[in-house]
């Protein structure tokens, strides 16, 4: 990734000189081969935007692009469109009030002229009826506030048993963390804590197995084994089984301290029932997130050991060919296996079969319950299921085939797993088992204690409605009239009074009073009749 692409380009000295070697090599080792010019690369600064002096991670980071050629073919989006009809819209004045002024040829003008004024009369009446109820009701009607200072929790309780969500306390503090009111406990798959999972376990179960697993040049394990044989896989499985426990371990925690310190938001204090419902369900979203932290990394290395086509150890996904003549080169070609369902190595990566143990003498296989072996261990292992650790017999047939037979006549710690309390059928997968980080319960504390002095509420109302009395809207309406009354006595009117040429003095208002100055303003205080 760090490397750059210089070679390969028409000023360097280097692509011929790889050209030379490489097509050496290939006509030693390649019958009948056929070569093909290399050309150079050449760069151009005003086409390319990479230098060949760039890093390839940092044109992969550019997906290797150049420049987009955008083109935009209308005639292509009118097909895939394909519209069966069009439409248009017009904006058209309608006159929605209409004049009715025709009583009938009957009814002579004058009559129709008495009636007009009679509906006019009831709609004036009927509309002051209605403004008046709807006064009459707004007045009728008070908001009351009851305040509740720095309550305690179970006056807290009681008030919300009370008055439910019309209850508002506002809390003292805006946010705090989870960890201060929740705890969280995960509970791991049975098989994660069993003898199977540990390092002294693995090695008393596989310790009559012999470790050379891998294949000489014959395609022959360097074993008693066969090719298939379980006992080349099992301490494999075994070992894997353990690493998927413990990264499970440490993502499932490492996942709980990120939520554990994050904040919770206080705004007001929520009622005990409606915390724990709020915060189970954060939880249970959080569970639900926390997988893809494994998931994530085994993808990865999945993809990385498929994509590279890294042959195994077992010799189970890829097998030398050997060719019709000696090679002298470094040179050898393979070729994928096959596994049930005609399914290739080359092409897939969780190829399988069940799992056998296989004895030579005489030939007999002897089946394991829900174990698998396939193109690696770890892709057979995530198709495998646990259901032979949940038989003891199954148990037993692989201490005989795998143990040393003296080893375990005092006391056998492998006992078959209980299948009490726990979510996971017995043929769960163990693929499942991952995308589930082997959690079989969390166990969450909330202290609603602990959430309700954080947020300590200083004050806590109630505010409802409630019907006034008759005597209260008819003090209202007093209360009114005296304002307006009073509003009436004080309003002062300023007025220009004018001297005629003749001296005297004409009031515009009866209640006006003049004085002999000649452009003088008077304020007086206008009583109406």
């Amino acid at each position: 990734m760090l490397s750059t692409l210089e070679c390969y380009y028409s000023h360097s000295d280097c692509l011929p000189i790889l050209i030379d070697v490489t097509k050496k090599q290939y006509f030693y080792n390649v019958k009948n081969p056929v070569w093909f010019v290399v050309r150079p690369l050449v760069y151009n600064s005003t086409s390319s935007r990479f230098p060949p002096n760039i890093s390839i991670s940092k044109i992969i980071k550019n997906m290797t692009i150049e420049r987009w050629n955008p083109a935009y073919p209308y005639d292509q989006f009118y097909k895939s469109c394909a519209p069966s009809f069009c439409t248009y819209s017009k904006r058209v004045h309608i006159k929605t009030i209409a004049e009715f002024r025709d009583f009938g040829s009957d009814v002579d003008q004058l009559t129709a002229k008495r009636l007009g004024q009679w509906a006019t009369r009831l709609y004036i009446v009927l509309f002051l009826v209605t403004l008046i109820s709807i006064m009459f009701y707004n007045i009728g009607r008070e908001a009351y506030t009851k305040m509740f200072d720095q309550p305690s929790l179970n006056s807290t309780k009681q008030l919300y048993e009370q008055y439910g969500n019309e209850l508002k306390c506002p809390c003292s503090s805006i946010a705090s963390t989870y960890e201060r009111f929740v705890k969280i406990e995960p509970v791991f798959h049975e098989m994660c804590s069993s003898p199977f999972t540990s390092e002294e376990g693995r090695f008393n179960l596989t310790a009559n197995l012999i470790s050379k697993l891998s294949m000489d040049s014959e395609k022959r394990p360097l074993s008693n084994y066969t090719l298939k044989d379980y006992r080349r896989f099992l301490s494999a499985h075994l070992q894997f089984l353990q690493g998927l426990c413990q990264l499970s371990n440490q993502a499932t925690k490492i996942s709980i301290q990120g939520f554990l310190s994050l904040l919770f938001s206080m705004i007001e204090v929520l009622s005990e029932e409606n915390f724990g419902i709020q915060l189970n369900s954060i939880i249970q979203h959080k569970e639900l997130n926390s997988s893809t932290i494994l998931t994530d990394l085994l993808s990865l290395i999945r993809g990385i050991y498929h994509g590279n086509a890294i042959i195994s150890l077992y010799g189970t996904n890829f097998e030398y060919i050997h060719p019709d003549r000696e090679l002298n080169g470094v040179y050898l070609p393979t070729q994928a296996l096959i596994y049930d369902d005609e399914c290739s190595c080359g092409l897939h990566m969780n190829c399988t079969t069940p799992a056998n143990f296989i004895e030579a003498n005489p030939s007999t296989n002897i089946s394991i319950q829900g174990l698998k072996i396939g193109c690696t261990p770890s892709e057979s292992f995530r198709a495998s299921t646990l259901e032979c650790f949940y038989n003891q017999s199954c148990i037993d047939l692989i201490q005989q085939f795998a143990s040393k037979p003296s080893r375990f006549n005092l006391t056998n710690p492998f006992k078959s797993l209980s299948t009490n309390n726990s979510r996971f059928p017995i043929n769960t997968t163990i693929d499942k088992l991952i995308n589930s980080l082997f959690i079989k319960e969390l166990k969450t504390t909330i202290s609603y204690l602990s959430y309700f002095e954080q947020c300590f509420p200083l004050l806590c109302s109630y505010t409802y409605i409630r019907q006034s009395s008759f005597l209260s809207i008819m003090t209202h309406l007093f209360g009114l009239q005296g304002v307006y009354r009073y509003r009436k006595k004080h309003i002062n009117t300023i007025q220009p009074t004018d001297l005629a040429n003749t001296g005297t003095t004409e009031n515009i208002n009866t209640n006006t009073q003049t004085s002999p100055s000649n452009s003088e303003l008077t304020t007086t205080n206008t009583t109406p009749p």
